[in-house]
This record gives structure tokens, C-alpha cells and sequence, in this order.
């Protein structure tokens, strides 16, 4: 029987180092879960997708805006004209300049903004990080097995293949930008073809894919941060 193994990324695989930076004070901190924070404020989580370069000098030209998680059930791209809102580039710089900071270049960095239900940007987000210890070998067994390994996940496609890559997943097994009705879409077409799908993450935005899955596996890390520390410096290990 093929089995195809879909892995969620962010927390799952990869050991995330998030940072938001308040669009209307310019203050930056660390953030345990940038979903758990978006749905606590009831803002929607959207992804700006482009060169990183770009965006940091800020040439916006480039980027667009698609939303990766919402309370609202918000889905699709968001107009770039939110951006010209005071302040937006300059908490994009800022917080993916600390990332790039405390992990280097390493396997990338995504960037994205909070939007709340009134249209405003609240805050700027930045992801970086590198891949569990444990992962490498746990892939490697996978697909030396026979199963099939795919990577499904809301972060920026730049990021994504570089992690993909680290670990000899195909790119045209990766599915990036992606919300969470993308990644049970990504379940039952490929149950058109497997015999079992396995959905493992860790978050809110794998659940619905979790529950089309034959198999669904919410993966709890012993060393990820508890919700009591949100607002305070984490470890970084990138």
C-alpha cells in the first residue's frame, strides 16, 4: 500500500523563531505562535510573498498578499494598498532584520502582517529558524521505506523549498502560502492516489487537514515554548 506522509512545517519540522513588530509603536518581541496570537486579537494572518531583498528595501512592487489564516474565515489575496498604511514598511524591515539577526540567512525568512476586521495592519511578522535534529533521519527512513513525503505549509515559497531541499523532498511535492482549506484540498486529492494519508502538525491550521486524513497526528514538541512566556525572549536555536 502507498502512503504519502504530508508534513506541516513551522513547529513540526522546523524549530520556528517568530517576531512581531506593533505597526503603531514600532516595538518588536518574540512570539510563541503567531496563530494562537492572530486568533486571541481576531486578526487574520496574511503572507507577503516576494524576494526578501525586496521587501527590506522597500520595493513593494514586487510582493502580494495572500491570507494564510483567518478568524473570519477571510480567504484569497488582500489588495496591496494596505501596505501604504503609516508605518507597515518600516515594522517589515524591522522585524525581519532582528530574524535575520538571531539566525542568519540559514534557510530563509517569510514575512507577513495582522489585519484586523476593519481592514488596519496591526502588526508586522517575521519566521525564521532551522529543522529539528531529529528530522533529517525520520524523513530519510520515510521515504526509504517506500512512502511518499510532502510539505504543506503557510509559509513563503523561498523558505519552504530551501527546507524542502535540506531534506530531498521534490519542490513539486511542496505546497507553500498555504491556508488551511489549501492543505485539506492537498489531503483528498492525494487520497486519489494513495492508499493512506498521513497529515502530521501541530497547529490550528492543520486540523481541518488532519480530520480528511485517514490518519491525523498533532505533533507536540517537549521543547517548545509554553503560552505563559509569550511577550518574553525566547532561546533562540537556529
Amino acid at each position: 500500500m502507498r502512503v504519502a506522509v504530508i508534513l506541516d512545517k513551522s513547529g513540526t519540522i522546523i524549530k520556528a523563531h517568530r517576531i512581531l513588530c506593533e505597526v503603531r509603536t514600532g516595538k518588536c518581541f518574540p512570539c510563541e505562535s503567531t496563530l494562537k496570537f492572530a486568533s486571541e486579537k481576531r486578526v487574520a494572518l496574511v503572507n507577503v510573498r516576494g524576494r526578501i531583498g525586496y521587501i527590506l528595501k522597500g520595493n513593494l512592487r514586487q510582493v502580494s498578499l495572500k491570507v494564510s489564516c483567518s478568524p473570519d474565515g477571510r480567504k484569497g489575496k488582500i489588495p496591496k494598498a494596505v501596505l501604504a498604511q503609516p508605518g507597515i514598511v518600516e515594522a517589515l524591515k524591522n522585524a525581519i532584520s532582528q530574524v535575520l539577526g538571531d539566525c542568519g540567512k540559514g534557510l530563509g525568512v517569510c514575512a507577513g502582517i495582522l489585519i484586523d476586521a476593519e481592514g488596519s495592519v496591526t502588526h508586522a511578522v517575521a519566521l525564521g529558524g532551522g529543522v529539528y535534529g531529529d528530522v533529517p533521519e525520520a524523513v530519510a527512513s520515510l521515504r526509504s521505506g517506500g512512502d511518499d513525503v510532502f510539505l504543506a505549509t503557510g509559509n513563503c515559497r523561498d523558505f519552504s523549498l530551501r527546507c524542502a531541499r535540506s531534506l530531498g523532498i521534490p519542490k513539486e511535492f511542496v505546497l507553500y502560502d498555504a491556508d488551511p482549506g489549501d492543505k485539506m484540498d492537498l489531503v483528498r486529492r492525494l487520497k486519489s492516489y494513495y492508499g493512506q494519508v498521513v497529515m502530521v502538525g501541530n497547529d490550528i491550521n492543520d486540523i481541518a487537514a488532519m480530520g480528511e486524513a485517514d490518519l491525523g497526528v498533532l505533533l507536540r514538541r517537549p521543547d517548545a515554548p509554553s503560552v505563559e512566556g509569550l511577550g518574553q525572549r525566547p532561546e533562540v536555536d537556529c
